[in-house]
């Protein structure tokens, strides 16, 4: 992810991202007097952070595993409400250790007895890995 250019940037807030390989996160491309950035919650896998010509950096929170670099080896749940419809929700799972089936909290986001359906993001049509009826314990969710 590429953030700000050459005219120097202000206000800029990059939070709650999950970014895999390629140039990672990038703040301050070429611009030598930016103001200010905030950059928290984000979570980079094989890629790397640089914030360069900012004045002022606010920066908390952030899991950065560098190419190379060992990877939590147990299973991470990310789950992201939806902004626009409440009854979805945006489910990432990283699985260095490439289990079958991860189990997923959605207390967060379901209420006992709601239905539920993780689909697939390449093949959103497909079987659905899992589905059923939340009933507060755990989802399985298959990554295989």
């Amino acid at each position: 992810m590429l953030v700000g250019g050459i005219l120097p940037s202000r206000n800029i807030v990059v939070t709650n991202n999950i970014l895999h390989g390629g140039c990672g996160l990038k703040l301050g491309s070429g611009a030598t007097h930016s103001a200010e950035c905030v950059v928290q919650g984000n979570t980079i896998i094989r890629g790397s952070k640089s914030i360069t010509g900012f004045a002022r950096v606010t920066e908390r929170d952030n899991l950065v595993c560098n190419q190379g670099a060992p990877i939590p080896p147990n299973p991470t749940v990310f789950i992201r409400p939806g902004r626009y419809d409440p009854d979805r929700a945006s489910l990432a799972i990283l699985n260095v250790a490439r289990g079958k089936s991860v189990d997923v909290d959605a207390s967060t986001f379901r209420r006992n007895g709601e239905g539920y359906r993780i689909v697939r993001a390449l093949d959103y049509f497909g079987p659905p890995p899992a589905r059923g009826i939340y009933n507060g314990a755990p989802m399985p969710s298959a990554t295989g």
